[in-house]
């Protein structure tokens, strides 16, 4: 008769969840740069901007420019405000102001500045159509967008939007 084989001194379900933890830690230290502080400190800035109640006016006119340096400079700071305007309403309170800032990012605003016109609330459109037809006159890749918004429920985003496409389309001289 053999005699049974000795049990190993390790068995691979200690290692499996060692190797678990890791990952789970990994993917939490991932998530927290990649989302959670660049949504703290998007929600630091806009959140020290305060607004013109009443008034329909270009961005220039209501927000400093330092905010978009204090991100990390246009590229940066559009990946921050994308992200930032990507999130739940609820999370993300300030997105009308948050899309105000974008506009002083220059062209790397402008991809985001097209999905801010889709969204749900329409400040946030109207930001979006103002800092279309101000900052960005000739922008030919919001020309879709624009057109879509035309036909948009809000008669403010429907006008920044007939303006902004007036400018890109030569139009309206650029002021």
């Amino acid at each position: 008769m053999t005699e049974p084989a000795p049990k190993p001194l390790r068995t691979w379900r200690p290692m499996a969840l060692w190797s678990a933890a890791i990952l789970l830690a990994l993917g939490l230290i991932w998530f927290a740069a990649a989302v959670v502080v660049p949504f703290c400190q998007v929600r630091s800035i806009v959140r020290e901007f305060r607004e013109w109640p009443g008034r329909r006016v270009e961005p220039d006119l209501i927000y400093p420019t330092d905010g978009v340096p204090r991100l990390g400079g246009a590229h940066v700071a559009a990946r921050k405000l994308d992200l930032y305007l990507r999130l739940p309403r609820g999370l993300a309170e300030h997105k009308e102001r948050a899309v105000h800032l974008l506009a002083y990012c220059g062209a790397p605003a402008v991809p985001a500045l097209i999905r801010a016109l889709s969204d749900t609330d329409p400040a946030v459109r109207r930001a979006a159509a103002a800092a279309l037809w101000w900052r960005f006159p000739s922008t030919e890749d919001a020309i879709p967008a624009l057109e879509l918004a035309l036909r948009d429920s809000d008669a403010v985003v429907r006008e920044y939007a007939e303006q902004a496409l007036k400018r890109i389309r030569g139009e309206e001289p650029v002021k």
